[in-house]
């Protein structure tokens, strides 16, 4: 398994994905799909939506590597929590799954909301940082395979990011991988597990840390929750142009800018993720 490295240009976050694996979602006690809240009569019924949504507008890529935007792309989402400091003790917990999760879209415009929960459930006061858990990512791009001969297809892949990730009700731990070279109708899968993790990595204020066999994203917010009697919308903001980005190599018949994978490996993938996370409050 080659080095994956998840990073951010503009402030980020991420994830890889693979069509032998399915979706989950979570069920500790939380409306994940968007049932529940209030027409905001009052501060006991008034509730926080959380959203997450993607954007393929270009933006400058600056790390010299090879890109593409997946054809398709999704991530797997586990908890997100608000914090006064990075070092804060007691963070607030806006949402958390437990041990499952919401696959949200990267898709450019997709909206997918992430969960609906009583704003009194959140302390009031200011926050500076929010904490996101992301559990797998799931990705297609197009690759050139070459074997016997030189087939032009696509490179399916997931990879768990976070320990206890269930994906088609088999329990995966943190580095678990499958990737599937797809042609013509065919499918060539392989699977393993103790995969290379994405590099931590701090880049304009966005860092990642495994904590824990979760995969926790740290980004800096200017968020006030208080108990008014107003539904609230937050909307956490992607961008994933050429977010798969990848280092060419000199082989024969490899190319410049074509991600070209063999039987048994693929060229060195150094990023998989969002170029950049935001958070806006309405």
């Amino acid at each position: 398994m080659t080095n994956h490295g998840v990073y951010r240009a503009i402030f980020a976050l991420l994830s890889a994905g693979l069509a032998a694996c399915g979706g989950g979602s979570g069920d500790d006690g939380l409306d994940a799909t968007g049932g529940g809240g209030s027409s905001g009569s009052g501060s006991t019924t008034a509730v926080i939506r959380v959203h997450l949504t993607s954007s393929t507008a270009p933006v400058a890529q600056t790390d010299g590597l090879s890109g593409q935007t997946p054809l398709t792309y999704v991530t797997g989402i586990r908890s997100y929590k608000l914090l006064r400091s990075m070092a804060d003790p007691s963070p607030a917990t806006v949402f958390d799954l437990g041990k499952g999760f919401v696959e949200a879209s990267y898709a450019d415009g997709a909206d997918t909301l992430l969960a609906t929960v009583p704003l009194a459930s959140i302390p009031e006061g200011k926050y500076a940082f929010a904490r996101v858990v992301h559990t797998h990512n799931r990705y297609r791009v197009k690759a050139t395979l070459h074997d016997t001969t030189t087939l032009v297809g696509e490179f399916d892949d997931v990879f768990v990011l976070s320990n206890d990730t269930t994906l088609d009700g088999v329990v995966h731990a943190q580095g678990d991988f499958t990737y599937t070279f797809l042609y013509a109708g065919t499918k060539t899968p392989t699977s393993g597990t103790n995969g290379i993790l994405p590099e931590s990595t701090t880049m304009g204020g966005f860092t990642v840390v495994n904590e824990g066999g979760e995969w926790a994203y740290y980004f800096p917010v200017d968020m006030v929750i208080d108990h008014g009697p107003k539904d609230r919308d937050t909307y956490l903001r992607v961008n994933v142009f050429e977010a798969f980005r990848w280092q060419d190599e000199a082989k024969p018949g490899y190319l410049p800018g074509v991600f070209d994978v063999t039987a048994s490996g693929y060229e060195p993938v150094k990023r998989f993720g969002a170029n950049s996370y935001a958070v806006e409050v309405k």
